[in-house]
């Protein structure tokens, strides 16, 4: 008893200092980690379209009917649960031209998902540009 007792008492200052020390390297190392995940039919939404035109599959919904694969960095732990039906990709076409390239960042992916905060859980997107070409909208009189 008086054996455990020395072992655990004496330097008992040091001791401390050292498990707090090791607690919040280990904090700090568990929350850092990062990883790349990639998902696949990211849905990608197009707002602000000038009138007169469109884009080849566009839907009524607003949503671009090709989907595309997109890869995320960012906290292991709160990627692993992310899907492609968690989040969309929003685009604003305001002042752009008949054709364009969308680069995709973060400020464009938009959670649907209320449990998932993309600001924690993103650090950087990674995908190709996507490119965008508007034509005239044909309407029947």
């Amino acid at each position: 008893m008086e054996m455990l007792r020395r072992i655990f008492l004496s330097n008992w200052d040091r001791k401390l200092i050292s498990l707090l020390l090791a607690i919040s390297l280990w904090l700090m190392v568990s929350k850092s980690m990062t990883t790349i995940q990639t998902l696949d039919n990211v849905p990608v939404r197009l707002i602000n379209i000038p009138a007169g035109m469109t884009v080849d599959g566009f839907l009524t919904s607003g949503i671009l009917s090709k989907r595309i694969s997109l890869s995320l960095q960012g906290n292991k732990k709160l990627l692993k649960d992310l899907t492609s039906n968690d989040l969309e990709i929003v685009l604003d076409a305001t002042g752009k031209s008949d054709e364009w390239l969308a680069a995709i960042s973060r400020k464009n992916l938009i959670s649907l998902n209320p449990d998932i905060d993309l600001t924690k859980t993103v650090k950087r997107v990674i995908v190709q540009r996507l490119p965008i070409s508007f034509t005239r909208m044909i309407t029947e009189k």
